[in-house]
């Protein structure tokens, strides 16, 4: 073995040590890698209800021309929990796809429709979509049930604080607001 190799051993040794320790580290909540934003009272042309959390929109049903708006705000994603039967004049996916949005569609309506695979996948969404994003729904009631637990599985909020703010978006179904609870305490 070379002298210089011999020498410079103990460095390597530390090095790999170092990055041994640092991929084993536990993982640490996601509020503890950024800054949660607070929810805050917004404007969205004539949208009756509309929060913003950062750069994520929490409204109820936009117009056509509020959509429109919102692309020339920077609006990137639409996310819309309604059913095609609750807008029965207006191809909402058309709307949003013209306006320049990329629509995403995660419909449900009762409390029987609100299922882990529907909180599941508008987490996923929101996890994903290209910034910033409207997450809408009529009242924006089931916005407040969805957003909720992604706000405490995916941004550490501890959920009393997260359940005052879904209810500040719009959740005011209890049933929605079970189902939200019962699907965190399963997924923490």
């Amino acid at each position: 073995m070379s002298s210089k190799l011999f020498h410079s051993l103990p460095s390597l040794l530390v090095a790999l040590i170092a990055a041994s320790c640092a991929e084993t580290a536990p993982p640490t909540s996601p509020s503890a890698h950024h800054e949660v934003a607070p929810i805050e009272d917004a404007t969205l042309g004539s949208t009756a209800k509309v929060h913003r959390v950062g750069d994520l929109w929490l409204t109820s049903e936009p117009s056509s021309t509020d959509l429109a708006l919102a692309a020339k705000e920077g609006v990137h994603t639409f996310i819309d929990l309604r059913h095609d039967a609750e807008t029965p004049d207006v191809d909402t996916g058309a709307v949003a796809t013209a306006a320049g949005l990329v629509y995403v569609n995660v419909p449900f309506g009762a409390p029987a429709e609100l299922t882990d695979a529907i909180f599941d996948r508008v987490r996923a969404e929101l996890s994903t979509a290209q910034r910033p994003a409207i997450l809408s729904c009529k009242s924006s009631n089931r916005v407040g049930a969805v957003w909720l637990t992604y706000r405490v599985l995916d941004e550490g909020v501890p959920f009393e604080t997260a359940l005052e703010e879904a209810r500040t978006a719009g959740l005011r179904t209890p049933e929605y607001e079970a189902l939200a609870k019962a699907y965190v305490d399963a997924h923490r």
